[in-house]
């Protein structure tokens, strides 16, 4: 349960960022690498109350292949939108 709310939560923050326009301080190939994450759309948005294969899928590979771009995300893109982005 606790897993599911975090990956809800990143991937929210991620998906935020680049619709507030901050994708824009973050390099263009970790702004590709977020959009790439679209697939947990409906899980963020709540029109599914699970991840897709898809998205599960794509965020291990972020975070596998492109740590460093959730990582611009967490420290700096959330305060930037106004969230409050607990980190511990």
């Amino acid at each position: 349960m606790a897993n599911q709310r975090n990956l809800r939560g990143l991937v929210l923050v991620a998906l935020a960022m680049i619709w507030s326009g901050v994708a824009a301080q973050l390099s263009s190939d970790c702004t590709n690498v977020l959009v790439s994450m679209s697939p947990c759309l409906n899980y963020i948005t709540g029109n599914s109350s699970s991840p897709s294969s898809g998205c599960c899928t794509q965020l291990g590979t972020v975070v596998k292949n492109n740590p460093e771009c959730l990582c611009q995300v967490l420290n700096g893109g959330g305060s930037n939108m106004g969230l409050n982005i607990n980190q511990t």
